[in-house]
């Protein structure tokens, strides 16, 4: 995505939907600092994304997915331990 064109307003808009990642927005000068971003966030309206990823290739998700699993064994293994 070519974002040199875009305003740090569509900037930030992109981000809070999830379709610009924390890498990509940081490009931007006036948008380097963690606080300039929250407040320009406040100022649209805007919530902070919950996930915000550069686009899954094939093995990030197999990676999250095997993670899910390991995590999901380790919840039933302590469930198991407990009287």
């Amino acid at each position: 995505m070519d974002t040199e064109k875009l305003n740090d307003d569509d900037l930030l808009r992109l981000y809070a939907a999830g379709k610009l990642s924390w890498r990509k927005l940081r490009e931007r000068e006036s948008l380097s600092w963690y606080g300039d971003v929250l407040l320009g966030l406040g100022r649209l309206g805007l919530k902070y994304p919950s996930i915000a990823h550069e686009p899954k290739d094939e093995k990030t998700t197999k990676g999250l997915q095997d993670l899910e699993t390991l995590m999901r064994a380790k919840q039933d293994r302590e469930k198991g331990m407990k009287p």
